[in-house]
């Protein structure tokens, strides 16, 4: 998923470097945000699923 979203930066004009960047940066400001939620505690497992998925989402393959 992650190399779906540089690919379709590519198309609209971006770099792959920096769609890559961007992509990044946007998962770890995810991770970041969760981290200092207490709203994300009240409900049970939410962090740990919104994290799986992050990381999923993130995993890296060559472009």
């Amino acid at each position: 998923m992650r190399r779906d979203l540089i690919e379709f930066a590519f198309e609209v004009g971006v770099s792959r470097s920096i769609a890559g960047d961007t992509v990044d940066s946007m998962a770890q400001g995810i991770l970041d945000c969760l981290a200092s939620l207490d709203e994300v505690n009240a409900m049970q497992g939410l962090r740990e699923s919104i994290e799986r998925h992050v990381g999923s989402v993130m995993e890296k393959r060559s472009i």
